[in-house]
Parts: C-alpha cells; sequence; structure tokens
C-alpha cells in the first residue's frame, strides 16, 4: 500500500496526505508502519519528510472519494 502513495508523493510533492476509506481506519490496522513505509519509499528532501498525514474517517466510499470528501469537509466546502 505503501508504494502507490509514495509514488503519488514523488509526483505532487503535498504538504498533506489523506488516507482515506475503511483500510487504514480499521482497528489494529498499523497506520504508523503505513507512515514510516511512505516516507521511506518516496523520494522527497529531508525537509518534506514531515509532511501531515490525515487519516480520514471510514465510510463506504472508495478511499480516494473518501479522501476527497474529507479534504472539502476540512475546507468547509461540504
Amino acid at each position: 500500500m505503501a508504494y502507490p502513495i509514495a509514488i503519488e508523493l514523488n509526483i505532487l510533492d503535498p504538504d498533506f496526505v489523506i488516507l482515506g476509506g475503511s483500510v487504514p481506519s480499521m482497528p489494529g490496522f498499523p497506520l504508523k508502519t503505513l507512515q514510516d513505509e511512505i516516507i521511506h519509499h518516496a523520494y522527497l528532501p529531508e525537509s518534506d519528510r514531515g509532511m501531515a498525514f490525515l487519516p480520514s474517517a471510514a465510510n463506504m466510499a472508495p478511499g480516494v472519494v473518501c479522501a476527497a470528501q474529507y479534504a472539502l469537509t476540512k475546507l468547509g466546502r461540504i
């Protein structure tokens, strides 16, 4: 799961990463391990390795849709 996320980070260079969907919000999911692996596999300068990971609430929407809903909610647009 970390590899495709790291690839997107390499392309987009974001300050925040929203991990959407039901898998990252499952009880017992190793979220910290996922975050560490994402940073390990991303080709980011040291200064960018402190990005914020924001897990969104679980719902029935696919991960990308759930993350977008979370972002829009945080921005006050939903």
